[in-house]
């Protein structure tokens, strides 16, 4: 079996991309409701998801890289993320 057989398909880097993209508004959720949140229980909830987010996207990335696959960076993500999640504040909260 060749190097090129082990490569991953479009298929399932999409999938990956996909997931990645669904973490990083994860963590960007749950970083907004941990800055936001009373409840003790509820602040551990999100505590959890938050540190689960890093770690799936920390993981991601090291497919990507090892795949010499450029998804989008934290940095945009980030970026486009918390600015339609402010637009998402201001028009429904």
């Amino acid at each position: 079996m060749n190097a090129e057989s082990k490569r991953l398909t479009s298929p399932e880097i999409t999938s990956l991309c996909a997931q990645y993209y669904q973490d990083t508004l994860a963590a960007c959720v749950a970083k907004h409701v941990l800055a936001t949140v009373t409840d003790a229980e509820i602040r551990s909830l999100f505590a959890f998801s938050l540190e689960l987010s890093k770690k799936h996207i920390k993981l991601l990335t090291a497919i990507f890289h090892a795949e010499h696959f450029s998804c989008r960076t934290d940095l945009q993500m980030k970026m486009w993320i918390c600015t339609h999640l402010r637009f998402l504040q201001t028009r429904f909260g």
